[in-house]
């Protein structure tokens, strides 16, 4: 397995390449995105779904215009069983590595994409949109994706960008990719894990961490960017054990160092009033120009 914590490349100067990358993770970008993974035509993403699957499909089409090598072992997606002889899928999509020492180590950014679909209906609704859970991580997945395939930067290490389906059922999506992984889990220097970014605090996001070296990675490039007015903080609610409540769990649990941004629970959580309109994208804009550079940071740029 890498180490997270051995030498190998750093981050970068702000180049105007990477100014350009970083001016095109916008609110507006961000709010379009979770517009479509959350609007009611995609009938709340259970798994399995044809909502899940139309999502899927829009992640893979954006994967693929900004340039994004397919990652799945069918094109962008990742096929797998569920129970009861239905099928879903993750999407993924990568960009390789410039250098030759290191492209070989992988940086996976990860967010799931499915909901809880059409359910009990809760002050008249039906449709569990889940606009924060987990559209908001989702698109920040993309607009990263974007930034780094669109503006031709060229990471040091390989970036591997994947939305996992059946987190909801119990993180299956992820456990079905680290049981069959479509590039070597021996070779995954971190996961950055995303799920519910756009709530709760203005300035402050949550990184829990595994080990504690990555979160002061996440914590030192927060300081070193004090434009973007944001705190990164440790686990505030250790009793809710939400480190292994989503994807990130089955990298740890199998050696990955991993990151997991959050905002936390809110009142809306898993109820028909998680939408989108509820977001709040510019901060959601300011965590994701922040995942960018401790993506520039994990790996590397020449």
């Amino acid at each position: 397995m890498v180490a997270c914590g051995e030498s190998g490349p750093t981050g970068p100067e702000l180049t105007p390449e990477i100014a350009q990358a970083l001016a095109s993770i916008t609110a507006s970008d961000l709010a379009a995105a979770v517009g479509v993974i959350a609007h009611d035509s995609m009938a709340g993403r259970g798994t399995p779904s044809t909502g899940l699957d139309m999502t899927a499909a829009f992640i893979a089409e954006e994967f693929q215009s900004a340039g994004l090598r397919p990652g799945g072992d069918d094109g962008y997606f990742q096929r797998f069983p569920l129970q009861g002889g239905s099928e879903t899928t993750n999407t993924i999509g990568w960009i390789e590595g410039s250098d030759p020492a290191f492209r070989s180590e992988y940086i996976v950014f990860s967010a799931h994409m499915d909901h809880l679909g059409v359910g009990f209906p809760f002050q008249g609704d039906t449709i569990y949109n889940g606009a924060d859970d987990n559209a908001s991580g989702t698109a920040a997945i993309l607009e990263l994706a974007e930034a780094f395939g669109g503006f031709g930067l060229q990471p040091r290490r390989s970036i591997v960008f994947i939305a996992f389906s059946a987190e909801e059922l119990g993180l299956v999506g992820s456990r079905w990719y680290v049981d069959h992984p479509t590039f070597p889990l021996e070779n995954t220097f971190a996961n950055v894990n995303l799920d519910m970014i756009g709530r709760n605090w203005r300035d402050t996001i949550v990184a829990l961490r595994s080990p504690d070296e990555l979160g002061e990675t996440a914590e030192r490039v927060a300081d070193n960017h004090p434009e973007l007015g944001l705190e990164v903080i440790d686990d505030p609610w250790p009793n809710l054990s939400l480190l292994s409540r989503s994807d990130q769990w089955n990298f740890i649990r199998n050696g990955v160092p991993a990151l997991f941004f959050t905002s936390g629970l809110h009142t809306d959580y898993h109820t028909p009033l998680d939408e989108a309109d509820r977001l709040d994208y510019e901060k959601t804009e300011r965590v994701t120009r922040l995942l960018f550079f401790i993506a520039l940071e994990l790996a590397g740029y020449q």
